[in-house]
Formats: structure tokens, sequence, C-alpha cells
């Protein structure tokens, strides 16, 4: 399964220790563009292979207060554990695929 959902302790070293691309999805079961934005990451996780982590804000507040958080959804973008970028709301799919292409 390419798309898991996570807390800050279920994901680990997981993004840290990763190789290639991964993205670390924030959203909330509430939130209209995160629904829209959910079948778009499973979208960019089974064609371009990238590991994609979802965190529901409601369940680890602290982790995205951590990260920075300020609105949802926001998906952070990771190149052998390292992070590179990240979106602040929705995107169609070629609006994900094309920067991360570039980055494999």
């Amino acid at each position: 399964m390419l798309v898991k959902d996570v807390t800050k302790s279920t994901l680990g070293t997981s993004i840290s220790n990763g190789k290639g691309v991964q993205l670390l999805n924030f959203h909330a079961t509430w939130c209209g563009p995160c629904k829209m934005l959910a079948p778009v990451l499973k979208q960019v996780a089974e064609e371009l292979k990238i590991e994609v982590y979802k965190v529901d804000v409601d369940q680890d507040r602290e982790f995205a207060r951590e990260m920075g958080v300020s609105g949802t959804p926001t998906t952070f973008i990771y190149k052998d554990g390292k992070l590179v970028s990240h979106i602040v709301g929705y995107g169609a799919f070629e609006q994900f695929a094309e920067p991360l292409k570039k980055l494999m």
C-alpha cells in the first residue's frame, strides 16, 4: 500500500530514512479540499510509485503544530529524507505530478 495513514509515532523514521520522493500530507476528515485531494494523492502514489503518508490533524495536532501546518490540506514533499517543498491546498494531479517527476 503506497498511501498510509500515520501519526508521528507510527511514522517513525519512514521519511528520514526514505529513499526517493515521498509525500507527507496533513488533512482533516471535515475538510472539503482534503476530500477532493484524497483521490489525487492515491493516483500520485499509484502512477508515480511514490509513498504517501497521511496525517489527520485532529488525531495528531502536536505533529501538525510542529510542522507549522496552518491550513489543510498541506502536503510536504521529501527527496531522500530531506524536505524540499510543500503545497498548501488542493491541486489537480498534474499540479502534483509535474514537480514530483522532476525530483525522480
